[in-house]
């Protein structure tokens, strides 16, 4: 008698299709950015207060809250990638690899369009690319649950290894 595949759940992914979600740090490291930035809004205020009060004795008081404001508009910055983070999701099938943004889709990748899956280092960091003939697309593997199930979920549909990627000349390794 043969083993039968289990049909898929109802609303599920259907059978051959592993969904990849953000790692539940980047949830709690995103919940953080309401709090900071309303802080850093209230320090850049006060600061600006604190400067216009005293602008007879700072002669370019105006530029106090301009500086304070630089950290603000990084940490929003970091606030807006880490909220992509969030909605993003990674879609292995058994005839493409999708990359998702809520809705939307960014890449679908066929399998028999990649030509190599590379490994570069970048400022002490693994990144992931997927090749299409001469063009790359990074998979941010390090931000998703189950992170090493994907790498070799992709490897397995192409049949290719993660291959490391050459420095180029005059650049240290």
């Amino acid at each position: 008698m043969a083993i039968r595949p289990t049909p898929p759940a109802p609303g599920g992914p259907p059978a051959g299709r592993q969904v990849f979600k953000p790692r539940a740090s980047v949830y709690k490291f995103q919940a953080f950015f309401p709090l900071i930035l309303a802080g850093l809004a209230g320090a850049v205020a006060l600061g600006g207060g604190l400067a216009w009060l005293f602008r007879a004795v700072l002669p370019m008081w105006w530029m106090i809250p301009l500086f304070m404001a630089f950290p603000a508009l990084s940490i929003g910055a970091g606030a807006i990638y880490a909220q992509r983070l969030t909605r993003s999701r990674v879609v292995v099938d058994d005839d493409r690899l999708l990359l998702l943004q809520g809705n939307e889709v960014e890449a679908s990748i066929p399998w028999s369009h990649v030509t190599r899956l590379t490994v570069r280092k970048e400022r002490e960091e693994d990144i992931f690319e997927v090749w299409l003939r001469d063009q790359c697309v990074r998979l941010p593997a390090a931000f998703f649950e189950h992170s090493d199930q994907l790498l070799q979920a992709v490897s397995a549909r192409t049949r290719r290894p993660w291959e490391r990627a050459r420095p180029k000349p005059g650049r240290p390794a």
